[in-house]
């Protein structure tokens, strides 16, 4: 049986990454409150790791590709 290696994508190391809501804000270039309202209606999931709310890297890579861009909100307004 083969062992897998998981590495965060961001930096590269093993094991996954963790981020704080206020950091994954500053990720985001979005308000704390506006992370808060993701992880309270499940739109992003996360862990509490030692009684702190954390979202791993993989959690955000999968939020990331489920949020439709930009331009495909404006088509949609476009053609609606």
């Amino acid at each position: 049986m083969k062992a897998v290696h998981k590495y965060c994508p961001y930096c590269s190391q093993p094991g996954e990454r963790y981020y704080s809501p206020e950091t994954l804000a500053a990720i985001l270039d979005c308000s704390i409150k506006t992370v808060r309202g993701w992880i309270n209606d499940k739109s992003i999931g996360s862990v509490k790791v030692g009684g702190l709310r954390r979202i791993s890297a993989g959690q955000l890579e999968a939020f990331i590709k489920d949020v439709p861009s930009f331009e495909q909100l404006a088509e949609e307004a476009m053609e609606g």
